[in-house]
This record gives C-alpha cells, structure tokens and sequence, in this order.
C-alpha cells in the first residue's frame, strides 16, 4: 500500500473534475482475492457521495453500485457491490456486456447493424409490458446494462438485458423476458 491520503483525494478529483478543497475521505487497506485495494468513502462538503475501491497497483476506482445503492457517478472505471455474504463482486464494464451480447447473437447466427447502450427509460419505448421488466428487476435484486439491437431498415429493433454482475443475457420480445 503507497497511497497516501493526499493521493487518492487528488487521484478522485482529477477523474471526477470536482474541487479536492471540497472533498474529503476515509480510507481504509482492503484485500479482495488477495489483491490490494483501498477502500474509500467519499465526501463533499461533509455529505457521503460515493463509496469506491481504489486498486493500490493500477490505481483503477470502482464505485459502489447495487439496487438498493448508486451514486450515478461518471468517473468510475468500474462497479462493485458486496453479496449478502459479505463478498466483493466486481461488476463487468458496458464494453464487456457489448462484447457479450456480440458472442450470444453471433453463436445464434442473429444477423443485426448496430448494437447500442441505452438507459432504462429508452427501453421502454421499445417494449410492451415495461410491468415485467419492473418485477424482474426487482425480484433479481441485479443491475443491468440495457441494449438496443438494430436489425435493419424496416425491422423491429430488439432489446437485450445483460446482468453486470454475472454477465447473463435476456432478450425481451412479446411481453416476455427470456435468458437468451
């Protein structure tokens, strides 16, 4: 461990573009799968803003980011969230759910143009029953990226969920949500 606090207060402010005289820490040592990480907790002006993990070698930052807890922050370079064991899961980032949905759509020989990131409230538009999503959601306590899968001219654009957590792939069509 070489960070000091000094460190990853100027470490934060320089990928988050917030003023480090706003902003202070507590930080504590923490090994995750026998890597070394520092485990910070962040505050402007007095207030909690994010909580991240900061890898003492490459000096990557991972947010905090579970259903029940996000800070919508920007500056990340990744996610994690601690299971109901008491584990440290690192989340896999947009390009590698990208990279995911591309595998599982080429093994099924599902021809498409474009592949693109969306939020929640985009997806909507393109779905029939927005209940199910909600209540599937909710019920599997995990956060999604959300994609939109451009077929073609004149094609239905098709929508696909990716688990950032255990990277699973469902396809929504007909009111239906399936693991693809």
């Amino acid at each position: 461990y070489t960070l000091s606090t000094d460190d990853i207060l100027n470490l934060i402010s320089k990928k988050s573009e917030k003023n480090k005289e706003n902003l202070s820490i507590n930080s504590f040592q923490q090994m995750v799968d026998g890597k070394k990480y520092y485990y910070t907790e962040l505050y402007e002006y007095g207030n909690l803003i994010d909580e991240v993990l900061i890898d003492a070698k490459s000096k990557r930052v991972y947010s905090y980011k579970d259903l029940n807890k996000d800070y919508k922050t920007n500056y990340s370079d990744g996610y994690f969230r601690v299971t109901s064991d008491g584990n440290i899961q690192f989340a896999i980032n947009e390009d590698k759910a990208q990279f995911i949905l591309r595998k599982k759509l080429e093994e099924k020989g599902n021809k498409y143009k474009k592949i693109t990131s969306t939020s929640v409230d985009k997806v909507y538009k393109y779905i029939y029953n927005k209940t199910a999503l909600e209540k599937m959601i909710k019920n599997n306590g995990d956060i999604y990226y959300y994609e939109i899968v451009n077929k073609g001219l004149f094609k239905k654009k098709e929508v696909y969920i990716i688990n950032m957590y255990n990277e699973k792939v469902y396809s929504i069509n007909n009111d239906n949500i399936n693991e693809y």
